[in-house]
């Protein structure tokens, strides 16, 4: 009687493992295959604070794009804003896209807080159906994808990051 239940056991023991390794191993793939796919501007679909969709085919051609993915209780977040703010003249030409995933009236508020409408360079967006890490992979607060003017992903930046690194790769 007890060797069939040490059995059960041993067999439920090897199914889970096999089970777990197997979710494992289909993440991993998962995340080099986002990884892979956003090495060219992904297919997005973001929103504008008015409900107007706002996709990748209506970034402006000719321009770097600069990706800052934030949420607008973040205080790196913050900071990171006021650091864009501070060196606007830096981005040149390039499209910053700050899109997050909160909701909108906290958006809205942030948006207010920083005045980021006067600023023709910056559109805010958000992210209605927390779509951004299936996009873009990690979706940490803030965060920073950098595309080139062919849309080719030039840097990637995970947490708070210095001006200095982000503008160098936006000229």
């Amino acid at each position: 009687m007890e060797r069939p239940v040490r059995l059960i056991i041993g067999l439920l023991f090897i199914g889970a493992l096999v089970f777990m390794s197997t979710k494992v191993y289909l993440k991993n793939q998962q995340n080099i295959a986002i990884k892979q796919a956003r090495q060219m501007l992904p297919a997005f679909e973001f929103y504008t604070l008015d409900g107007v969709a706002f996709s990748g085919n209506m970034v402006e051609q000719g321009r770097n794009i600069c990706f800052v993915y934030f949420d607008p209780d973040c205080v790196y977040c913050e900071h990171e804003t006021e650091e864009i703010i501070r060196h606007i003249q830096q981005f040149g030409n390039a499209q910053i896209l700050m899109v997050s995933a909160s909701t909108p009236e906290k958006i809205e508020a942030f948006a207010q807080e920083y005045k980021l409408a006067s600023y023709p360079a910056i559109q805010v967006l958000w992210d209605r159906k927390h779509l951004f890490y299936k996009w873009f992979g990690k979706a940490v607060v803030p965060s920073v994808f950098i595309y080139d003017s062919q849309k080719q992903l030039v840097k990637a930046y995970f947490g708070a990051t210095k001006m200095e690194a982000i503008t160098k790769h936006l000229n």
